[in-house]
Parts: structure tokens; sequence; C-alpha cells
């Protein structure tokens, strides 16, 4: 939740998913064992991982998300 509202407080919008039973095929798809995680999934780069906080707020304020 951290992450979230750090998220908002930026006013940067992206997709988010919290493990839960539903979610847990994307998340064993992504290998996600630790949270906060970004994937950033672009047609042309396939799905980049972004893991902890500090690096996640970087790249988002990098490519003015």
């Amino acid at each position: 939740m951290v992450i979230k509202n750090k998220l908002k407080d930026l006013k940067i919008e992206v997709d988010t998913k919290e493990y839960s039973p539903e979610n847990k095929e994307f998340f064993d798809k992504h290998n996600v064992k630790s949270v906060p995680r970004l994937l950033v999934e672009d047609d042309e780069n396939g799905v980049s991982i972004i893991q902890g906080y500090d690096d996640i707020i970087a790249a988002l304020k990098e490519k003015d998300v």
C-alpha cells in the first residue's frame, strides 16, 4: 500500500495488482517473489521488471509517466 499511496501523491496512474488467490496465476507467471515490483510491458521489449520502492519511483519519474 505504501507504493500505491506514493504513486497517488505523485499523480502517477498505473494499473496495480495486489496479491490475492484470484491473482496468483499472474504473480506466478511473472515469478513475483517479493513486492513492490513493477512489471513494465511493451510490445517491442516484452516485460521489464523493476523491484524496490526507490527504483520504481525513480523509473517512473524518469519516464515521466
